[in-house]
């Protein structure tokens, strides 16, 4: 196909349907980061109000969902799901849910969940790629409990070993 330029008319000729395809649509294949790297907060190392998938690297490749405002599960991969959708806002400094956006990622004890945001070190993460780092405390990372890779299976915060079952894949949209 050849592209001309020529005189606006405005004929159906020089209409055109522009199409984007969004990478996260292929999500169970291939991770795709996108973007420019200067939206990357130099502190948490996500970019900042993007959307984006936490894919577990275990087998079957479920993403993270936060299950009534609460409970963080690994669960199987729903387009457009916003339970399924996070992103990092600057001003809190917090890993919020898209659906529940006046809760924040909060780590309770082992349980990982959603929580009314309040910024203190509990709330406060950072992506060291393929893991997702509480930032006060290290050692501890998001974990799929037991590496059971089955549907609903909680999500936990436990000491880092770096196995597979404590690797995701940050896929923004």
């Amino acid at each position: 196909m050849n592209i001309e330029n020529k005189k606006k008319t405005g004929k159906i000729e020089q209409l055109w349907d522009l199409i984007y395809k969004n990478p996260a649509m292929n999500i169970p294949d291939a991770p795709k980061t996108g973007g420019p790297l200067k939206e990357v907060n130099s502190d948490s190392g996500f970019r900042v109000n993007r959307r984006f998938y936490l894919r577990s690297r275990l087998p079957m490749q479920r993403v993270m969902e936060a299950v009534g405002a609460n409970n963080v599960v690994i669960k199987k991969w729903y387009k457009n799901r916003v339970a399924q959708q996070f992103f990092y806002d600057g001003a809190s400094k917090t890993l919020k849910s898209q659906q529940w956006k006046s809760h924040s990622m909060d780590m309770h004890g082992n349980n990982l969940r959603f929580a009314t945001t309040n910024s203190k070190w509990f709330q406060l993460f950072k992506w060291e790629a393929p893991l997702l780092v509480n930032k006060k405390q290290t050692n501890k990372v998001a974990d799929v409990r037991g590496s059971a890779d089955t549907e609903h299976n909680n999500v936990i915060m436990y000491n880092r070993h770096g196995k597979i079952n404590q690797q995701w894949d940050l896929i923004y949209l």
